[in-house]
């Protein structure tokens, strides 16, 4: 809807087929569907996984700036 306001043509791309990591094509649009559901969704997760984690429980705050903290006041 938004694309006809603005007087832009709809590209849509079909995947018909998929490669799983581990080398299985996924051929179903369900299962690509669910897949791809899956990777996007794991992204997060993993990528918080990788932060390390201080146990001083360290608050957001202490990584501002004073500059950055007269702004939020």
């Amino acid at each position: 809807m938004l694309n006809d306001l603005l007087g832009k043509k709809s590209c849509a791309t079909k995947i018909n087929e998929l490669k799983s990591d581990c080398g299985v094509t996924i051929t179903n649009p369900e299962d690509i569907a669910d897949y791809m559901n899956k990777h996007f969704a794991a992204i997060g997760p993993n990528l918080a996984s990788k932060i390390q984690v201080n146990e001083d429980n360290i608050t957001p705050t202490e990584f501002l700036t004073k500059k950055d903290s007269i702004a939020l006041i």
